[in-house]
């Protein structure tokens, strides 16, 4: 969609079946896009080459971010602008964009897999590590929300979501204790709302940080 604004974009993905499936969906769109595989670590730009930097649900993944936040800042221009947003995927507490059903699900499928002695592999940052980092490098944060939407969701559906492993605590369980711990998350979740239809909807909001006098 924002490619359609006909600005100038580069994106960057590490993964060459993204950029295939970015390149899919700009077929037939008119557009000043380059995509370019790389590593957010390394970025393959020469210094102040940005007006503004964009991320959206990155630093969660990647291990080494403090080093992926000085590239960012490497490349953009004096005064340049970095917006960055976290996502509420993985969240250490209810708060206004995560509800108490969303917030339980998680915390029992910690206990679950931790049952199996299989401990959760960690990623990379948390979003108050991120915008923690932000502040002590003496940036301005201001947060924008640039939607609001009333997401539906059932418990079955929040389920679904697990078993197609659409979050990042799914990706690397073993395919073994992954089975027996969808099916004790099934279990548990039927005995505790007494339904698969149980509503678990709510508010959903895309914020932005708008990250100034920083670069």
């Amino acid at each position: 969609m924002i490619a359609k604004r006909g600005y100038s974009y580069t994106g960057v993905d590490i993964s060459e079946k993204m950029l295939a499936e970015l390149h899919q969906k700009l077929e037939g769109v008119s557009h000043k896009l380059t995509a370019i595989k790389g590593d957010a670590t390394s970025l393959p730009f020469a210094d102040n080459s940005f007006d503004v930097a964009l991320t959206v649900h990155v630093f969660h993944l990647v291990s080494a971010w403090k080093q992926a936040l000085a590239e960012i800042r490497r490349v953009l221009k004096p005064g340049g602008i970095y917006l960055y947003t976290h996502g509420n995927m993985n969240f250490s507490k209810v708060n206004e964009d995560v509800n108490q059903g969303r917030f339980d699900f998680q915390q029992r499928w910690q206990d679950i897999i931790a049952s199996y002695d299989y401990p959760l592999p960690g990623y990379g940052a948390t979003q108050e590590e991120v915008l923690g980092e932000l502040r002590e490098q003496g940036a301005n944060l201001e947060t924008v929300v640039a939607a609001k939407w009333q997401s539906e969701l059932t418990v079955g559906k929040l389920l679904e979501y697990y078993r197609n492993k659409v979050y990042g605590n799914t990706w690397h369980i073993p395919d073994d204790i992954f089975a027996r711990a969808i099916q004790d998350l099934q279990d548990w979740a039927l005995q505790h709302y007494g339904s698969l239809d149980y509503d678990l909807s709510g508010e959903s909001k895309f914020k932005i940080v708008v990250v100034s006098n920083w670069a």
